[in-house]
């Protein structure tokens, strides 16, 4: 039996202060030994099925990553964006691609150097970059990170799903309680104002406070707009992460208090209730 929300048009939302240092918000003690993993896994881009056994590659991915170079190089947090656009792959899943692109100025390092090659995932439709490549400076110089932040510009709104929202620093280190083997955890729902991303082991991170970053996994890039929507008919809602519900609807015709918008697997959706989604499709 599906179950219809019974209030409309109010404030249903407890909205985090946006923009604010996130050890100044409320946060959460959670285990380093118990805490599951249950980040949402966002592709990087996107394929298309040819319909003769081949897939074509579409976008651009963020799979090289700049290291400093030196006797301890380590990440620099920046990335060189390449296209994968019109390439062409034999299979699905787990693939290995040989076309490794080059960048003035710096060369591939490590067993990357060897074995010039990434590897991507791909899956219903979706690309996700599996390993990454690492490139130094090519005349063997090393990059001085020292009073710099890592990254580049970038501004969004996040808002945080049920999975392990931790907070890390600027080296891509999980922040601890002091003298314990316990991460700080973001509160689920709440909402960050970022300024700043970096590419690192493999993963992107938003920045939402002075070095005080979120895995992008954590949660859904979000348009703050507090509005009223009107179902058109019985109104399907969907998790942050486009995980339909079975058992709970808005009823046609009712108005909705919203306070933020975001495309969720390629569709525009309105947040109802702190981890409830309608579709655009189904609003007036």
């Amino acid at each position: 039996m599906i179950k219809y929300m019974g209030i409309t048009a109010v404030m249903l939302l407890a909205v985090a202060p946006v923009g604010m240092s996130a050890l100044d918000a409320t946060t959460t003690v959670v285990s380093a030994e118990s805490e599951a993993d249950t980040d949402n896994i966002k592709p990087d881009s996107t394929y298309t099925d040819n319909g003769d056994g081949t897939y074509t590659l579409h976008g651009t991915i963020s799979a090289a990553e700049v290291w400093s170079g030196g006797q301890h190089s380590h990440p620099t947090g920046t990335a060189l964006p390449f296209s994968i656009e019109g390439k062409k792959v034999n299979s699905l899943g787990e693939i290995k691609i040989t076309d490794v692109p080059t960048f003035a100025g710096y060369k591939l390092s490590g067993a990357v150097a060897k074995d010039p090659s990434y590897f991507l995932m791909l899956k219903d439709g979706n690309v996700y970059i599996y390993t990454f490549l690492i490139f130094e400076p090519a005349d063997g110089s090393t990059i001085d990170m020292t009073n710099k932040t890592p990254g580049v510009a970038y501004s969004t709104v996040i808002t945080l799903g049920n999975g392990y929202n931790g907070i890390y620093t600027d080296s891509g280190l999980p922040i601890t309680v002091s003298g314990t083997k316990d991460f700080v955890k973001l509160p689920a729902g709440s909402a960050w104002k970022v300024d700043r991303k970096m590419r690192m082991y493999g993963e992107t991170y938003y920045r939402i406070g002075n070095n005080e970053w979120i895995d992008r996994t954590s949660g859904t890039e979000t348009t703050i707009n507090p509005n009223v929507v009107t179902t058109k008919n019985q109104a399907t809602l969907y998790t942050e992460k486009g995980v339909k519900s079975v058992n709970r609807a808005l009823a046609a015709n009712t108005p909705w208090y919203t306070d933020r918008s975001a495309i969720i697997n390629g569709q525009k959706m309105y947040r109802v209730s702190t981890d409830e989604w309608v579709s655009a499709d189904d609003i007036k």
